[in-house]
């Protein structure tokens, strides 16, 4: 029983990081690509905005789909899955050229932060993914 009990679990695991990727590969060419800028003590941070709405997509569609389809009370093998998904899809995080080559310039201070923003949205992703699964499991137990 424990071995089944273990294949279970780490297919579900699986499940969730290739259907983060692969989601993300289908959503991605559909959605335009947008760079903004966010502006904190007069120094420029550039983010590509249409990643992280492609990347939040993603996470709420597989959520979706764990939540209908799957066990979705397993949530640290659903989580866990997400999260290494999600770390695989970092990097496709990209700027245009124009981006990349006046940022590289000056990389000193809060500017630094820039390369870590899609680190940043992959935790707080899996983040609120779990609180979400744990508040419908809470509500409809």
């Amino acid at each position: 029983m424990n071995w089944e009990k273990f294949r279970l679990d780490f297919t579900l695991f699986l499940f969730n990081v290739f259907s983060v990727v692969a989601v993300f590969n289908i959503i991605e060419p559909f959605l335009p690509k947008n760079t903004a800028t966010v502006t904190i003590n007069s120094e420029r941070i550039y983010v590509n905005i249409g990643w992280l709405w492609v990347f939040f997509c993603t996470l709420a569609l597989v959520l979706l789909i764990n939540i209908l389809l799957l066990d979705r009370r397993r949530v640290l093998h659903i989580i866990l899955g997400i999260f290494v998904g999600s770390l695989i899809l970092l990097n496709t995080y990209t700027f245009p050229a124009l981006v990349a080559i006046v940022s590289s310039f000056n990389n000193e201070g809060i500017k630094a932060a820039q390369k870590y923003i899609p680190h940043i949205a992959a935790v707080v992703g899996t983040l609120i993914g779990m609180v979400l699964l744990k508040l419908y499991n809470k509500i409809f137990a």
